[in-house]
């Protein structure tokens, strides 16, 4: 198992937001969590990836694994250009000079972004802001370690020629629902 949640809870104040939640992520199989708004959905990924606690149960995520998240809403008000961002993005996770600066450009690339590169984060359209979530996510993806992704709620258009084959998950926005799609498998370059 990539991850492994057993009698998860997650409380805000007396709201009990998630309850016993067990759930297991296998590699190489693909995971669906539904539900309406306000169900826990953002909540559990959250958990899962390591971004806020939970109240009661056990997490046990495989050595060395790498999970990347984006969020369903980007940050607003980012006064760095694309280039920019990422690259401290890159640094402040930890992640050598070298390896952002080669790193970025093949980004940009896969996401057509390349004319962007120089223009400030603030001014993008809402597709092209969550293109960037979606590079976040992925630049610290480092071989040939196990990976995936989760992404918050998503339109499928946005996502349809920025995802490539060599990503870990998809996320796929249906008509009144939202699917969260994990796809796990070995990173190969």
């Amino acid at each position: 198992m990539l991850v492994e949640l057993r009698g998860i809870q997650k409380k805000y104040g007396k709201s009990l937001i998630l309850d016993n939640i067990d759930l297991s992520i296998p590699e190489g199989e693909a995971l669906a969590i539904v539900g309406g708004n306000g169900t826990g959905k953002s909540t559990l990924l959250k958990i899962i990836a390591g971004f806020i606690s939970h109240t009661a149960g056990t997490i046990q995520r495989k050595e060395h694994i790498q999970i990347g998240y984006v969020p369903e809403h980007f940050p607003e008000g980012i006064r760095f250009t694309l280039e920019d961002y990422l690259y401290h993005l890159g640094r402040i996770h930890g992640l050598s000079t070298k390896y952002v600066k080669d790193k970025i450009p093949l980004l940009l690339e896969r996401f057509h972004l390349l004319h962007a590169r120089h223009s400030v984060v603030r001014n993008f359209s809402k597709g092209m802001k969550q293109k960037t979530g979606i590079m976040q996510a992925l630049l610290w993806f480092l071989p040939p370690v196990e990976s995936f992704l989760m992404l918050g709620q998503y339109k499928y258009n946005i996502l349809t020629h920025t995802l490539w084959l060599t990503a870990w998950a998809i996320v796929y926005s249906f008509l009144l629902f939202t699917l969260f799609l994990f796809i796990v498998r070995k990173k190969r370059f």
